[in-house]
């Protein structure tokens, strides 16, 4: 809510007004009270003139009662004189007192602040709706691109695959698929660590063994492999784009050491004996939380995800076309137009 004096907001003003008028009624309503018991006091003397001590005790309570209205009609007064010195006073009380004065003044003045006050929550309900308003049609606008664009690479993967198909080789698909390169220079200790990594991010020993080619498809891709040790640095500590590695928390897991053997030796058919299901090109794959949409169907729905056609859009912005699910529990794996084209001659 925008800013505004106390003093100019009607319902401050209010709750002073009405403080002003509970005090000025008691003001009044006291000595009246005082006065109607004097009245009683001296209907009493004159009633119970022969009783002396009860008279003289009826004068004395009378005279306090007059006092007491005398002291009554002096405190505005007194109060009205304090205020104005302390006000002309440079210390912080002369600023809450002239504060004080202000709003008391302003209180005479209530409809006009209300009407005042009601202009500005309107005028900012107002900016609030345009801002909205804008930020909608920019989302619709942003909305709507992203669709045409998904709609045109949808186009253009289709052609590009409508032409692999009818090719009279389709070797390079496949081409390296069975043998790989072997990580020989891989300590038992990387080896544990990175099958620990593997375990986190698919599960099972099948699963695990396609993170691993994932793994080995990406350092071998990489422009950026030449600043790492070896395989296993790479794992843990490359982003081309962020600090840190592409498997969120992949120290983390590795240190954990906890793949079982089953794994372990997966992992090791893979990066040690250079066993390999997938094509070398497979760079990507993301958890469905991860995913924003496919261009095929449902997201978790795995029958929706169709070989070399399912465009899979993620939540980091970047896209890749789908190629398999490892197992019937693991993420679905895919590859960039990049990785593809590097590895086919295209890039």
């Amino acid at each position: 809510m925008f800013s505004t004096s106390a003093c100019e907001n009607p319902y401050i003003l209010r709750i002073i007004l009405f403080g002003s008028k509970f005090i000025e009624i008691f003001y009044y309503l006291i000595p009246v009270i005082l006065i109607i018991m004097l009245s009683l006091d001296f209907t009493k003397n004159v009633i119970f003139a022969d009783d002396q001590s009860l008279v003289q005790k009826n004068i004395q309570l009378a005279i306090k009662r007059i006092v007491s209205i005398l002291i009554l009609f002096i405190i505005p007064t007194i109060v009205s004189i304090t205020l104005n010195l302390v006000e002309n006073s440079n210390t912080v009380a002369s600023n809450i007192v002239s504060s004080y004065n202000k709003c008391q003044t302003n209180t005479k003045r209530i409809n006009y602040y209300e009407k005042k006050f009601k202009a500005k929550v309107e005028q900012e309900e107002k900016e609030i709706r345009e801002r909205q308003a804008k930020l909608l049609e920019k989302k619709n606008k942003e909305q709507a691109d992203f669709d045409n664009y998904a709609k045109e690479l949808k186009y253009k993967t289709k052609n590009k695959i409508t032409e692999k198909d009818n090719s009279n080789d389709n070797s390079t698909n496949n081409s390296n698929v069975g043998i790989g390169q072997t990580y020989n220079n891989l300590s038992e200790e990387e080896i544990l660590k990175i099958a620990s990594l593997c375990k986190q991010e698919q599960g099972s020993a099948v699963g695990a063994a396609a993170e691993a080619e994932l793994m080995a498809n990406k350092y071998e891709l990489a422009s950026t492999k030449g600043k790492f040790r070896n395989l296993y640095d790479y794992v843990r500590n490359n982003n081309e784009a962020n600090p840190g590695s592409w498997w969120l928390d992949a120290g983390t897991y590795m240190d954990k050491m906890n793949a079982s053997a089953e794994i372990v030796n997966a992992v090791k058919d893979v990066l040690i004996n250079g066993k390999r299901t997938m094509p070398p090109y497979i760079n990507e794959h993301d958890g469905f939380n991860d995913i924003k949409s496919i261009s095929t169907g449902s997201v978790r729905n795995r029958a929706d995800y169709h070989p070399n056609e399912t465009i899979i859009y993620n939540n980091m912005y970047s896209h890749y076309t789908f190629y398999s699910f490892p197992t019937e529990s693991s993420d679905p794996f895919g590859y960039t137009d990049d990785a593809y084209n590097k590895l086919n001659g295209n890039g």
